[in-house]
């Protein structure tokens, strides 16, 4: 069965119940042990399991069997009991099938015990002795220890002298006791002069019997000023009678940090890193501006742009960028005002962005319409307007210009006045 993802090929083995193998054989090429079936095509493998049939010797002490593979075992030989021969001897033969090791044991002669009579110790001889016992000895080397017979005898100063009665030799002189002694305690310093060890012991003494009563142990007490001239460190032990004093080299740490405004065209601002004892400089980091500042300034005309916007760094305020944007008027009103013989209408739209107004003036479109003979009629062609108005030419100047007349023209009555030619007289509907 293979896998039509991954290409793994798996062998399903089918369960026969009826197949006859034969015996196990090694192969010493695979180091496995091989059967083959009877029955069918199948051989079956497994690994060896060592068989160790054959005796090839044996000594002393072990039989060695061999396996087919060449590996050796050892095994101890399992004797009888053992026969007595007519001689005395003993023969003892090993039991484990296939093996022919015998052993034979010559019979034991015990030799003639000479009777020696029983030591009696005698302890004269005294070798040692404490405070609790005695220890005496015998000449075959035996110790053995006992306890003094004590004999205590005071004397006129009040000591005692104690004696064994036993004549070991051992004695003790015990003092007189004395009256009990009151320390009169006092102090004293021992200094080190050393500026890794402590500053100095301080010692609580007897004044009478000179005897230590107690040592206390006091570290130094530096006070530190900087040189102004290497910036090295000067350490004195304050303690009295303390003369310790040395100095450690300046070593420039990063512990300052302050930032720079910079405010050039490639860098905003760095941080530098000082050495805050004598403000040598360590380390110098610069970043850049960034674009997160946005300043509109409207103009408030509808005439110019909208608005001019800024782009600035918000860390130095420097200006990045700038630009402009044009109003965005919105739907407009419009407002026809019919008798202006200029104005058709007055177009009004608020910007969506600044919310200021525009106004237009928007002028009348004429559609012209002659009258034969007469003049001409132009009329306004916006439906919501109206407005129109008329001119009548005249070669003769004996007409009087004052006089007017009422025309009808395409059901509209219209008011004329005469004029010269060329000169346009302006009536309502």
């Amino acid at each position: 069965m293979k896998c039509p993802i991954c290409g793994y090929e798996k062998t399903e083995t089918k369960e026969l119940n009826d197949v006859i193998f034969g015996e196990w054989v090694y192969n010493s090429e695979t180091k496995q042990d091989e059967r083959v079936a009877k029955n069918y095509d199948i051989k079956e493998t497994r690994e060896h399991l060592h068989d160790y049939a054959e005796l090839t010797k044996y000594d002393d002490n072990y039989e060695y069997y061999k396996c087919v593979c060449g590996s050796i075992k050892l095994q101890k030989h399992n004797l009888d009991r053992g026969k007595v021969l007519a001689n005395g001897d003993t023969l003892y033969s090993c039991l484990n099938e296939g093996c022919d090791y015998t052993k034979t044991e010559e019979k034991q002669v015990e030799p003639d015990i000479p009777v020696i009579p029983a030591h009696r110790h005698h302890f004269d001889t005294i070798i040692r002795f404490d405070d609790n016992y005695e220890y005496r000895s015998c000449k075959c080397g035996e110790e053995i220890k006992t306890a003094h017979s004590l004999k205590t005898t005071v004397n006129s100063d009040g000591s005692k002298d104690i004696t064994c009665e036993n004549n070991c030799g051992y004695t003790k002189h015990i003092a007189a006791p004395q009256p009990e002694h009151k320390h009169t305690e006092a102090t004293r310093k021992e200094y080190t002069q050393n500026k890794d060890d402590i500053c100095y012991v301080e010692i609580t003494y007897c004044t009478e019997c000179s005897k230590e009563l107690g040592r206390k142990e006091i570290g130094h007490n530096y006070q530190s000023s900087i040189n102004p001239d290497d910036y090295s460190t000067h350490y004195s032990c304050q303690n009295d009678g303390c003369n310790v004093s040395y100095d450690v080299e300046h070593v420039h740490n990063s512990n300052g940090t302050r930032k720079e405004v910079l405010n050039t065209d490639d860098d905003c601002y760095q941080i530098v890193t000082y050495c805050d004892v004598c403000n040598a400089v360590q380390n110098t980091e610069k970043f850049s501006h960034n674009s997160d500042g946005i300043e509109k300034e409207y103009t408030h005309d509808a005439s110019q742009a909208c608005y001019n916007e800024s782009i600035y760094c918000t860390e130095c305020n420097r200006t990045i960028d700038t630009r402009s944007d044009g109003h965005i008027f919105g739907q407009e009103s419009v407002e026809f005002l019919k008798t202006d013989p200029s104005i058709c209408y007055i177009a009004k739209s608020t910007c969506t962005e600044c919310n200021i107004e525009r106004t237009r003036n928007v002028q009348h479109k004429f559609n012209e319409t002659e009258f034969p003979g007469i003049g001409a009629l132009y009329e306004c062609e916006r439906e919501d307007c109206g407005y129109a108005y008329e001119v009548y030419f005249d070669e003769e100047s004996t007409i009087n210009l004052n006089e007017e007349e009422v025309i009808n023209f395409q059901d509209k009555q219209f008011i004329l006045k005469r004029t010269k030619k060329n000169d346009k007289s302006k009536g309502l509907k």
